[in-house]
């Protein structure tokens, strides 16, 4: 092998573990989380990853207001209000077989985890992100999406889509993730309980005589 393809192996090797430590650099600033309430203080939570075996590869985010207008006279519009919409996004994650939170096991080959142990496996791992995802949808909970620059609370994961190509390698899962925001319903001004749930209570007026209709 001749010094040049040697450097060049070398730089592309390089460039690989650069771009895998980064990635694992900003991998907890970035993905879907849930609030985590610790048993020995229940005054205190923490934030865990919701879907540890996969990184965050694209966040595409959305926000909008639709502006109301009624009808006038001859015709014409007039615009009264403002209405801001949930939020939505479409968070685009790549699992790739290995467990982002055990760095240990990301460096051995994949036949070597099977044998140690068989849920460190790459299919086993893939196997559990799908079934992630089909757990996420159905459910009604909360999550927050997190990124280096700003939190966004109250958000349901509503629906998901994956591909595996050739380009991209089969052992890749792509996966785009749709999240809605979810808003809390404003408290009435009612009274909890009626003062008189059987109704108003009886008076005496005297005696009515009854007349005929005309």
């Amino acid at each position: 092998m001749s010094p040049s393809s040697i450097t060049s192996l070398a730089s592309a090797f390089g460039g690989d573990a650069l771009d895998s430590w980064s990635i694992r650099r900003t991998a907890p600033k970035w993905g879907i989380f849930t609030r985590v309430t610790e048993a020995a203080s229940p005054l205190t939570s923490k934030l865990q990853c919701v879907l540890p075996a996969a990184h965050v590869e694209s966040l595409t985010f959305r926000e909008q207001a639709t502006i109301s207008t009624a009808p006038q006279e001859e015709g014409a519009f007039a615009s009264y209000d403002k209405i801001a919409h949930p939020y939505q996004a479409t968070i685009r994650m790549v699992c790739d077989g290995t467990d982002s939170g055990d760095i240990f096991n990301n460096l051995l080959p994949d036949f070597l985890r099977t044998t140690l142990n068989p849920n460190n496996s790459a299919v086993a791992i893939r196997s559990r992100f799908i079934a992630t995802l089909a757990a996420l949808v159905k459910d009604t909970k909360f999550y927050i999406i997190a990124t280096p620059e700003k939190i966004y609370p109250r958000a349901n994961i509503t629906g998901y889509s994956y591909s595996r190509q050739n380009t991209g390698g089969t052992e890749l899962i792509t996966a785009d993730i749709t999240i809605e925001e979810v808003r809390h319903a404003g408290n009435t001004g009612w009274a909890t309980a009626p003062r008189h749930p059987q109704g108003a209570a009886f008076h005496d007026n005297g005696t009515v005589t009854p007349m005929p209709l005309p």
